[in-house]
């Protein structure tokens, strides 16, 4: 755990990014968890729909050059310092 002390108050954390590992791309979506964060929470709304696009891709068959297909994501991804979700401090207990 002593590694993850650097990372701890980190803004990446509370990036509204996609997570790329490959072929495979996943969003962070704090905006849904911000109680974790000490932030209070409104209603989250729903995903964009091209968010469930990236869960339609076939790999069968296929090699691809995962940099070009996914260059969107790259580049939304190294842009993450603005899409840093903004909150309300939380001042009262927290129930949970």
């Amino acid at each position: 755990m002593h590694r993850l002390r650097h990372i701890e108050d980190n803004l990446t954390w509370l990036c509204k990014v996609p997570l790329i590992c490959w072929h495979i791309i996943e969003w962070q979506l704090p905006d849904r968890s911000l109680r974790q964060y000490r932030l209070e929470q409104p209603i989250s709304t729903s995903p964009p729909q091209w968010f469930s696009e990236l869960h339609s891709i076939n790999l069968r068959h296929q090699s691809k050059d995962w940099i070009c297909k996914h260059e969107f994501y790259i580049k939304f991804w190294e842009n993450r310092a603005t899409w840093v979700v903004q909150g309300i401090p939380e001042t009262r207990p927290m129930g949970y």
